[in-house]
């Protein structure tokens, strides 16, 4: 369940320029407002961009792969001192005029 008072904030240019499916608006906004700063990622799990977005895994994995073609993420994995495989998320800005 998403927490109580938690957002994601959607700003025009990403709808404008960027010209994504709600499904990808939503998970671009989400990544880019951990990661906007230029030096943070977002690490949140599949599941739980699945439950913020409000569909299932695959259309996750699908959306954020076509994400990833088009360089709007940049996902980087690694392997955790756990020796878990994770992965973190960084949104590009396509321009600096926003």
């Amino acid at each position: 369940m998403v927490k109580d008072r938690t957002y994601i904030h959607i700003e025009s240019w990403m709808r404008n320029e960027l010209g994504l499916s709600d499904t990808q608006l939503m998970l671009y906004a989400m990544i880019y407002g951990f990661s906007m700063d230029g030096e943070s990622e977002f690490s949140g799990s599949i599941n739980y961009m699945a439950e913020w977005v409000g569909c299932c895994r695959n259309t996750i994995v699908n959306n954020m792969a076509q994400l990833i073609e088009k360089g709007y993420i940049i996902k980087r994995t690694f392997v955790d001192a756990h020796n878990v495989k994770a992965c973190r998320y960084v949104a590009v800005v396509p321009s600096a005029n926003f």
